[in-house]
Formats: C-alpha cells, structure tokens, sequence
C-alpha cells in the first residue's frame, strides 16, 4: 500500500443532498453541511461512486433508523442517497418499484472473521460474496495474529480493497506487548479506532489475557480519545477451564451441544462482564461487550448501564435464533455456547431496553469435515458460518414474535455504525449516506440452504428451515445486486476511522 492516495471522503461534492417531506417540503439532517459532507466515520476508499448509475425507488416504504417508517420515493445518485420525498423526477434514472417492499440500510455486522480455519484471501472473496448478497454490506473483521500488526496490515488492506465485495472496517486483537506498543500508530496510520483482548480464548487457536494485561490495553485505548472503544471477549477463564474438565470427566468421548452448555455457566460471563466494567472504570476506557449469551450477562449489563457506566455490548442472531442442538450436530458450538430458552428470551428483552446495543454474527467460516459435525466438544471445531442467515434469521424471528422491526434494524445498521464511527455514512438512509440499501418483500418465505448462503462453509445454521426477510435486491454504492447472481461493480472497500488522541 506504499504511495496510496491520502484518504478522501467519497461523500464530498458541490451540492447538498435534501430530503424531501412527504408534504413537499425539506428537511436537512443536521449533519449535512453546505457541501454534502455527512458528519465523520469512514470513507468508500479508492472505490468512490464511480460507475454507479442514478436510480429511484419509486413507491416503496422506507426504514429510517430512529426515525420510523415512511411512504415515499429514494433516489440515489453517484454512490449516494440523493433525496426522499414523494413524486421525484426519474430523469436518467434507472427507476426500481418497489411497491409492497421495505427498503432498509445496507446490514452493519460488526463481528466477523476470516482466515481462521481457511486461507484469508480465499475467504475474503467467498464470505463477503455471502455478506454482499444477503444484505450485509459492510462488517466489522477482527485481523488477529501474534506478530506485530505493522508488518501486516499493508498486505491485510491491500487484499481488503482488491478481493471485498463488502465494505470493511477492522478492529485488532491484542495479544502481545509489542501490538501494545504499536497501538497509537494503529489508529494515527491507518485509522483503526477498535481493538479487542480475550478474557478467555480458544486452547490452541487464540490466547487469553490476564488482568494486567488487559489494563495495559485499556490505558492505551483510552489514551486515543472519545472515538477509540475496546471489544472484550467477557468469560472468566480459570473458571471456564474448571467446568470443562469437570464436562469431559463425565463425558469423555465428547461434549454435544447440550453439555457443552453445561460445561460453560452463565456465571462466567456475568462475572467477566463486572470485572471489564469495573478495570474500564479506572482506565478511563470505553468498553463494548461482544457476543453476550446469557440473561445473567443481561442483568449484570442492565444494573451497570442503570449505574451510569460507560459500556457498550453485542449480541449475536445465532444466540437469538437458535436452541443448542439446532440441527442435531454439532453446528451450534461457539464459545460462549448457545444457551436458547430463557437465555433467548431475556437477550430480546435486553435488545427492547437498550440493555443490549447490537446485534453482529460471530461469523467463523469453516466446513463440516473441518467442524467435524458429528462429534462432540474438543473433536469438534467451535465456530459457524452466519452472515448469510444473519438478515432474515432476525427479521423471521421478530416477524414471529412482535418485536418492533424499526428497533430491530436500528440495532444492526444505525447502532454499530455510531459506536464503531462509521454513521451516517453507514447505518442511515438520510441524503448524503452511502447508498447501501436492501430491499425486502416481508411476505415471501425461502429456505435456508448452504447454496443460498452462498459461504464458503457447506452446512448453514437453520438448514431447511423456511424464513422471512431475504433481500430481493442488495444496492452497494448505487451498484444493484441481485441476491443468487454472481455480484458485479466495484470491489469493497477498506474503512478508515478518526483518530484523536487526549492530551
């Protein structure tokens, strides 16, 4: 990546975008500024709206995150959401009915990785192939390694922009002193404002981090400013370890699904949960919970959150869709495990509240003979592809259950582009935004198939189920997508963010 053009705004122009009022009027978000420049977070990097012909949706109802619904046309033009309002002028444009269709922003996953049971460039393609066209246009990847990040991550963003069909913002895992070190030149060269450390790791694949450590980390995250966030793996790993041996003393040709939820109490998290909040308290660091499993994760978040602390956190739709067993395999093993049941039910609760913020995937590619599905925990691998399911995974789900749609959408697009400092570029459908936009027809059902997921692993979660809420068409930078085609236009993008250090 040596010489590369100096990051420019893809959103800057001459003129600024308007909204238009269903009454004929205008509107100005508030961070639209004279030139059209939304407010800060990312970039479409060297990709720009280049190419991308004007389209109008003419007809259908559109999401707006925090906003609600509205009846009207949205009109795109060089990459960018142009205008919303009824009767546009479709001169030039490519016009789309979208009549009886939801129109919502192009998904925000902000819990993906690649490269860890199969070649990441190979990954690169085939997963944000399953990403793009499953309404999954821009993710947030954990780059891990043990080597210091400055000899890599040159090559990591170069093969981000050449092989990406999604968009990519990157958080770093924190494994040694000398990636501690290297932190403030991280976020300052590259614009990489999210990090993570693992409380507990995965024996042989990704190391755990004592107390110390994780304090060190903290301080240096802080050290960064408002707009740098530290992801924390929340399980307490002594304990982890205690309850597994005591699992395969009992077991010890292996632990399903059901034991290994056994094997993995809720307490463990609840604890690791305390203890983050408590160590980020005295840092002065800004903390987000990845991958809650638990209510009693839920109450320890809720009683913090009720406290006035500063924490953030992440569910996934596996944890939210699925009961351990689902597929009667091994496909449900993840660390945390899914817990199902009441657990399920109390992280919806969560979501309603705000106790919970997000919703990501936990995306791990790998295939069935690397999962070994029909064996038990250590034979079988922990990890599940996700992001292909992840969109009507959750929209059946809340369809199902009455849960409020808008919030829903609100918690995986708007949400984690705020925290990760990527709205409204991501995350809204507001004039100036990116013009990343799936559209949905609520009342068709498919079945989910690893075909239609379209990742590299050849098992789906919810195989053979039949859900609600797969995009009919995914728009990425004004590009149109078709789900099941192989996608054309420009590649991904990488995603810088802001960088501002305290005093």
């Amino acid at each position: 990546m040596a010489g590369r053009p100096p990051f420019r705004p893809g959103w800057a122009s001459d003129h600024g975008p308007r909204v238009a009022s269903a009454q004929g009027g205008a509107f100005l978000p508030p961070w639209v500024k004279a030139a059209g420049a939304p407010g800060p977070g990312g970039g479409r990097g060297a990709h720009g709206g280049e190419g991308a012909e004007a389209l109008l949706f003419r007809g259908g109802k559109i999401l707006l995150p925090g906003q609600g619904i509205v009846e009207a046309d949205l009109s795109v033009k060089d990459g960018r959401i142009q205008a919303i309002g009824r009767g546009l002028e479709s001169a030039g444009a490519r016009v789309l009915g979208a009549e009886g269709r939801l129109l919502i922003p192009g998904i925000v996953d902000p819990h993906v990785h690649l490269g860890i049971y199969g070649d990441f460039r190979t990954e690169l393609e085939t997963e944000t192939r399953s990403a793009l066209g499953n309404g999954v246009t821009c993710f947030g990847l954990y780059a891990g390694g043990t080597e210091p990040y400055l000899r890599t991550l040159d090559a990591t963003i170069g093969d981000i922009e050449r092989l990406s069909r999604s968009d990519i913002f990157i958080h770093l895992p924190i494994f040694t002193r000398d990636q501690l070190e290297e932190i403030p030149i991280y976020a300052s060269r590259y614009g990489i404002m999210s990090f993570k450390v693992y409380m507990c790791g995965i024996p042989g694949i990704i190391p755990a981090a004592d107390d110390a450590f994780l304090f060190d980390v903290m301080e240096a995250v802080a050290a960064l400013g408002e707009g740098a966030i530290l992801c924390v793996h929340a399980e307490n790993q002594s304990l982890v370890d205690r309850s597994i041996a005591l699992g395969l003393e009992m077991r010890p040709s292996g632990l399903d699904a059901g034991a290994w939820l056994a094997s993995r109490p809720s307490y463990v998290e609840e604890e690791a949960i305390r203890r983050v909040e408590f160590l980020a308290r005295k840092a002065g660091a800004r903390v987000y919970i990845v991958h809650v499993s638990s209510a009693d994760g839920v109450a320890a978040l809720r009683e913090l959150k009720a406290a006035g602390r500063r924490i953030l956190a992440e569910t996934t739709s596996p944890f939210l869709t699925l009961e351990p067993g689902s597929g009667r395999d091994s496909r449900t093993l993840m660390a945390p495990p899914v817990r199902g049941g009441a657990d399920r039910e109390t992280l919806w609760k969560g979501l309603l509240e705000g106790t919970i913020d997000t919703v990501g995937t936990d995306h791990t590619p790998l295939t069935a003979a690397q999962k070994r599905l029909g064996s038990g925990y250590p034979e079988a691998l922990l990890g599940y592809p996700a992001i292909g399911t992840h969109l009507p995974s959750l929209v059946d789900a809340a369809l199902k259950s009455g849960f409020p749609l808008e919030l829903l959408v609100d918690k995986i697009t708007k949400r984690p582009a705020e925290i990760f400092g990527l709205y409204p570029k991501k995350g809204s459908l507001l004039p100036g935004a990116d013009a990343d936009i799936v559209m949905l027809d609520l009342t068709k059902k498919a079945l989910v198939s690893p075909d239609r997921a379209a990742s590299r692993s050849d098992f789906a979660l919810h195989e053979g189920e039949s859900l609600s809420g797969w995009p009919e068409l995914v728009i990425k930078g004004g590009f149109v997508h078709e789900p099941g085609k192989d996608s054309q236009g420009p590649a991904g993008s990488y995603l810088r963010r802001g960088a501002h250090r305290r005093a």
